[in-house]
C-alpha cells in the first residue's frame, strides 16, 4: 500500500502486521466497525501522518504504530479501554494526542519511549483528573481539557480533498497527502 487507503467497512480486525513497512504509506481511514487493532498493524510506517482511531475499537495491540516516524497526531476513540506496550514507541514527530475515552486506556509498558512529554494530551474535562494520575498518562506536561464532541462528521469538498469536522472546534484537511489544522500547520 501507499499514499491514502481507506479500510474496508466490512472490517472488524486489522491484523497482526497487516500494513507493517509500508513506508509509502501516508493517510490510513479505519473505519467505525473494526473492534480490534492487533499487534505490530502498523509498525514502520514511517510516512504516516496522522491516525484516528474509531470508536468502534476497543483494543490496540503492542507496537501497533511503533517507529511511525512522521506520525504528527493521533486521536483516540471513546471505547478504547487498551493500548499495548510500545504502540507508539518512536513516534518522534507527534505534535498532540487527543483522547475521548472516559477512562484513561490500560497502557503497556512503553508506550509513549521517545515521544515528547510536552505536546498537548487533549482529553475530555470530565476525564481530566483520572488522565492526570494514570500511568503512562501522566508522563505528559500538558494535559488539557476538552469538550464533548456531540458529533463528528466526515465531509469531502471533492474526491481529493477531504475534510475533518469536528465539533470541539477542530477541522482537519487532508491535501496532497498533508494534513492540516484549521491555522493551516
Amino acid at each position: 500500500r501507499h499514499g491514502t487507503y481507506a479500510v474496508p467497512s466490512s472490517v472488524k480486525y486489522i491484523g497482526e502486521g497487516a500494513f507493517e513497512y509500508c513506508i509509502n504509506l501516508t493517510s490510513i481511514t479505519i473505519p467505525n466497525s473494526v473492534i480490534e487493532i492487533k499487534d505490530y498493524a502498523f509498525y514502520e510506517c514511517s510516512n504516516l501522518n496522522s491516525i484516528t482511531i474509531p470508536n468502534s475499537t476497543i483494543s490496540i495491540g503492542h507496537s501497533a504504530w511503533r517507529n511511525c516516524t512522521n506520525l504528527n497526531f493521533v486521536i483516540i476513540g471513546n471505547s478504547v479501554t487498551q493500548i499495548g506496550k510500545r504502540a507508539f514507541e518512536d513516534c518522534t514527530n507527534l505534535t498532540s494526542i487527543t483522547s475521548y475515552a472516559i477512562n484513561p486506556p490500560i497502557c503497556g509498558e512503553y508506550i509513549f519511549e521517545n515521544v515528547n512529554k510536552y505536546i498537548p494530551l487533549n482529553v475530555l474535562k470530565e476525564s481530566l483528573l483520572k488522565y492526570q494520575i494514570a500511568e503512562h498518562w501522566r508522563e505528559f506536561i500538558h494535559i488539557n481539557g476538552i469538550e464533548t464532541p456531540s458529533n463528528i462528521e466526515n465531509t469531502n469538498v471533492n474526491s481529493e480533498t477531504p475534510i475533518k469536522f469536528l465539533l470541539n472546534g477542530q477541522i482537519n484537511i487532508l491535501n496532497k497527502s498533508k494534513t492540516y489544522n484549521v491555522i493551516g500547520q
